[in-house]
């Protein structure tokens, strides 16, 4: 008697679109919340743009519409993984690791179905923003808008949502561990200052304002990094764009969340 065939993995062009599906019910208190903080938002722009007095033909320059958008974008992300693994910590996570799909590959599909849900929102956002812009720029006199950098916002999202995913993906409780990170930077910080370990505290410099560089997008072209004390005397340490700090971490996110994607954990 021949035995019967296990029923063959689903086709990735059938999970993908079952992810989107399942994160966009899943989040449904994230985008209610998102809406009514923008709605409010926006009615307080309107108030503001009907309530002050039209400033004629003078204009400043042309104005970036969506680069200003970059830190607001990158605490909406860093927040986000928590809804896209709402109450699917490792621990909770057998039925999904049970699934008839490679673990570790379906695992990235669900990273990449939330940052694609991300993305909608963002998008969503940067068009208000427009909307808004276009009737202040009627109702208080002509400026230039510019649509330069418009992908800025995108990217930094992007970068915070990476930074964040691993810990969701990895371990039970990603905020706590988030801010013990933290602390122990403070920490080590403080205790290389004290002690005079010069070169460990010009470290966790550098890379802090590195990584704050690279979530706030180039609103200047170049930037100091931080000022070090050399010889008695403090000096400023010359720092790249944001593209190249901004490829540093975002190679640092991406190998993060496939390391912690194929990390193997027994189905409970």
């Amino acid at each position: 008697m021949s035995q019967p065939e296990s029923s063959p993995a689903p086709a990735w062009r059938t999970v993908w679109p079952a992810q989107l599906r399942m994160l966009s019910q899943l989040q449904k208190r994230d985008f209610v919340v998102l809406g009514i903080i923008v709605a409010a938002l926006s009615a307080l722009a309107i108030y503001g743009i009907f309530h002050t007095a039209p400033q004629g033909n003078d204009s400043d320059g042309a104005l970036m519409m969506f680069a200003p958008l970059a830190i607001p974008f990158a605490l909406v992300a860093a927040f986000w993984p928590l809804g896209v693994w709402r109450q699917e910590s490792p621990e909770r996570r057998g039925y999904f690791w049970s699934l008839p799909t490679p673990r570790g590959r379906h695992t990235l599909v669900r990273v990449a179905a939330g940052w694609a849900t991300l993305m909608v929102v963002c998008l969503a956002m940067m068009v208000v923003t427009w909307v808004l812009l276009i009737v202040a720029e009627l109702r208080l006199g002509p400026a230039t808008l510019s649509l330069a950098r418009w992908y800025v916002p995108l990217a930094t999202a992007t970068l915070a949502y990476l930074l964040v995913s691993w810990l969701t993906v990895l371990l039970d409780s990603p905020v706590r561990t988030l801010a013990w990170i933290a602390v122990a930077i403070l920490g080590l910080r403080l205790v290389a200052k004290v002690a005079n370990v010069r070169a460990l505290a010009v470290a966790i410099d550098v890379s802090s304002a590195s990584l704050g560089k690279a979530l706030a997008g180039p609103l200047t072209a170049h930037g100091g990094g931080p000022e070090v004390v050399v010889n008695g005397s403090a000096t400023t340490i010359p720092f790249a764009t944001w593209g190249a700090h901004y490829v540093v971490w975002f190679a640092v996110g991406v190998v993060a969340v496939v390391l912690a994607s194929f990390r193997y954990r027994e189905v409970r």
